[in-house]
């Protein structure tokens, strides 16, 4: 028998993370400059039995891609490698606001996370410096019940 370690560029036993390219299946697409202005890129993560997550993002775009443009994008990619969803597990949908204001003092409700604007500018990625800076977070706010007597305000 033939073991494949390859389905179409992506080995089986690694992920595959920010592939932005393009040149092989843009000009399938109605707007294939758009595909350059407002670029997306691919995780490929192998899920063992023949099984694969794939996931078409945009980093920042504004105004940000819609959810079918990346399925497109995703489709046309694919395509181009020969490969063909034959089962859906599971669909991820996700938005992650970038760009957004610094949270202003005293406001009543504290932002955590992307939400507070700690999003990676190049890469997305939050949650570690998310998750370091709630420690400082969560100190605050124990500090301000107890100054209030144990009141939330």
């Amino acid at each position: 028998g033939l073991q494949q370690d390859f389905v179409g560029d992506y080995d089986k036993n690694k992920m595959t993370l920010f592939d932005y390219r393009s040149e092989g299946w843009r000009d399938t697409l109605p707007d294939p400059n758009k595909v350059v202005k407002q670029p997306t890129f691919n995780y490929v993560m192998p899920l063992g039995d023949d099984r694969f997550f794939f996931e078409e993002t945009s980093l920042v775009a504004a105004p940000a891609l819609r959810f079918e443009e990346c399925r497109a994008r995703l489709d046309a990619r694919l395509a181009a490698q020969g490969l063909t969803i034959d089962q859906v597990f599971d669909r991820e949908f996700c938005y992650i606001p970038m760009g957004g204001g610094v949270p202003r003092r005293g406001q009543r409700v504290v932002p955590v996370g992307a939400a507070a604007g700690v999003v990676h500018a190049s890469t997305g990625y939050q949650i570690c410096r998310c998750l370091a800076s709630n420690c400082h977070v969560s100190d605050a706010v124990l500090e301000e019940l107890a100054q209030a007597g144990g009141q939330a305000a």
